[in-house]
């Protein structure tokens, strides 16, 4: 389970990371939350 959570929190932040690539620009706080959003959501899972 934890390793899942370690797995998806990675995953989504290099997500948010390679978007940020692609933009332009560095990822904004509202980037950054959803990320940890998402995240908090699956743990709860």
């Amino acid at each position: 389970m934890v390793a899942a959570l370690v797995h998806a929190y990675e995953a989504t932040e290099l997500a948010v990371l390679l978007a940020a690539l692609e933009s332009g620009s560095p990822p904004s706080e509202e980037e950054w939350a959803a990320a940890r959003a998402l995240v908090a959501g699956l743990s709860k899972t």
